[in-house]
Formats: C-alpha cells, structure tokens, sequence
C-alpha cells in the first residue's frame, strides 16, 4: 500500500510540473486566433453603420496596427461586403467613402493564482539566485484579445457625414484554470462567440461570456 501510495504522489507530482510548447513561430497560434477572432467581430459592429447598396471605397490611411492590420482591414471589408454595400477600387466611381481607424488591437493577460508563485532567493555570498517553484491551490490564467473599431462615412460627392457612429468593440476570450495542483480546465471563444467550449466547467457562475461584450474581472 505504501508503495502504491509513493507511485500516485511521484505521477501527481509530474503532471504539476509539466509544460506545454505550443508555438515554434513567434507568436503561437492561440495568440494570433484571439486577435483575429477579436478583429472580426469589432469588424461586424462597425459595418452595421454602412448603408448598403451603395458603391463604396475604403480609405485605411488612419488605420494603424502594430500586428495583423492588414487582416482587420480585410475584416472590416468583409464585414462591409456582407452588409450589401459594393466596394469599387476607384474613388471616383464611389457613392460614399468609409473612413476606418483602429483604437486597440491586441492581447491583455493577467494570472490570478491562490498558492505561492515563483520568485528569485539570493544565495548569500554570491551573484546567484535560486528561483522558487509555483504551489498553486487553485489559478487563473486570463487572456483577452481586444479590438477597437472605428468608421467616418460621408457622401463621395458632397463630403457631408452619412454616418459617424462611436467606435464598435470585439473581445476573444481564452482562460485556463488549474485546481488542486493537478486538475485542469479550459474556457474559451476564439472559435465562436458562443462555441460550446465557452461553456465548460467554472468555479464562478458569473463567469460566462456574452458576444461583444466588455470583459469582467473574472
């Protein structure tokens, strides 16, 4: 019994200090989904202010990203598109012009953790340090992909505002928990808004997730 009981704590132990490498690129394929999936639907909010059945031509000379700016404008284009406006590639042609702008795009992270995390101990009388391991009883890794949208539409003709909503919001979602040491769970969005895997097992009821809408602290 003894030795069975040896074999379960060695086994437990592993499976807390495992590590998962999810990326051989710069950045992992997670990440680039959340801002993709955040662009998207930032992309269908601001759409909805385009009149449709018109001959329209997108200016994104004011739409600055640090990363994937090229996929949200197409995003924006799509989303445009999918409303019934036509888009011409000549300005002369167009019926109204669609000015867009980027406020955010990007990924916030933040990790809750009940335990103790990892931290540096000097070793006296050297230039060394020893770096702690992590005990977490239970913790919360959070990652939020953010995107601000922002559209000016205006008559090709006269230049007077067609419409100039504020600016539209799209959030993805991945959070991953760890209980007990070793019990692990994960909820997410990035898929769908309303993917059956947003749905999964949560310690907190409250923490649930709502198309478009602003994160909680949870």
């Amino acid at each position: 019994m003894t030795r069975v009981l040896a074999i379960v704590f060695v086994c437990l132990g592993l499976a807390a200090c495992s590590t998962e490498r999810t990326t051989t690129t710069g950045r992992t394929a997670t990440e680039q989904l959340l801002i993709s999936a955040a662009a998207d639907r930032a992309a269908e909010v601001v759409a909805l202010a385009v009149p449709p059945a018109k001959k329209t031509f997108v200016v994104a000379d004011n739409f600055e990203a640090p990363q994937d700016g090229k996929y949200a404008i197409g995003a924006i284009r799509a989303a445009i598109l999918a409303r019934g406006a036509a888009l011409v590639a000549d300005r002369a042609q167009a019926e109204q012009i669609v000015e867009i702008r980027s406020g955010a795009l990007g990924i916030d992270n933040s990790d809750t953790i009940v335990g103790l995390d990892t931290y540096d101990i000097p070793v006296p009388t050297t230039s060394s340090t020893l770096t702690t391991p992590k005990i977490a009883l239970f913790e919360k890794v959070r990652q939020l992909g953010v995107a601000k949208f922002a559209v000016a539409v205006y008559d090709a003709q006269t230049g007077l505002a067609v419409a100039t909503p504020g600016p539209g919001f799209g959030y993805a979602r991945k959070n991953e928990y760890t209980a007990a040491f070793v019990i692990s769970w994960k909820r997410e969005d990035i898929y769908e808004s309303d993917s059956p895997a947003a749905e999964t097992l949560s310690l907190d009821p409250r923490d649930t997730f709502e198309e478009n809408a602003p994160p909680s602290d949870n």
